[in-house]
């Protein structure tokens, strides 16, 4: 990838739940709150898939699309050919902002992941902070109606051989923040919450 991809150091999460791995740092602006997200992990954990240096966060100014796309596409390519069928879930975590922070957004094409998730995060009180979407290609044509129990659809520049192929089932996490990259310590810790749901057993 633009940058080796590391593995986490001791300590910071060695085993794996339900076969997952959390991918920290694709956006190199957001690597610190991956950091952060990652160094409060306790118990059976993803495995951390760490990038140094990964790419800008995209960009859809004209004279910038081209590269943006390429090296998004590059850096995803070879993240594909590193996690294929190394785990059940790939979850690859970004972050945003939003003055109210502690929110978020869960991408995945698989409907049935998504009410799944749902039922956990609901049952642990925090649904009413996380939107689910369908990730949805964009040969289909313009987005329609999101679907029943689901709160939206979406196109992504993520490449289609990485979030309609499994395993790793691709499972995109955005945590919004009301602060910068680095965050809050609360922001992390509901990023926690939430990756600890999508990895629970059931």
């Amino acid at each position: 990838m633009s940058g080796a991809s590391e593995r986490a150091p001791p300590g910071a999460a060695d085993s794996t739940s339900r076969d997952a791995i959390l991918v920290i740092g694709v956006h190199r602006e957001e690597l610190a709150f991956g950091d952060a997200v990652a160094a409060g992990l306790e118990g059976e954990a993803p495995e951390i898939l760490r990038i140094p240096e990964g790419v800008p966060r995209a960009c859809s100014a004209p004279n910038r699309r081209f590269y943006s796309e390429t090296a998004h596409h590059e850096i995803y390519r070879q993240l594909r050919q590193e996690t294929r069928r190394r785990a059940s879930i790939l979850i690859d975590l970004h972050c945003g902002r939003d003055a109210e922070g502690a929110a978020a957004d869960l991408y995945c094409h698989d409907a049935a992941f998504l009410r799944a998730a749902g039922a956990r995060l609901a049952a642990r009180g925090l649904k009413e902070r996380v939107r689910l979407i369908k990730i949805v290609d964009e040969a289909d044509g313009p987005l329609e109606a999101r679907p029943p129990d689901l709160d939206g659809i979406a196109h992504t520049w993520v490449p289609r051989d990485l979030w309609a192929a499994a395993p790793p089932l691709y499972v995109g996490l955005e945590i919004y923040t009301a602060g910068d990259a680095a965050a809050l310590p609360e922001d992390a810790a509901f990023a926690r919450a939430v990756i600890a749901a999508l990895t629970a057993e059931g």
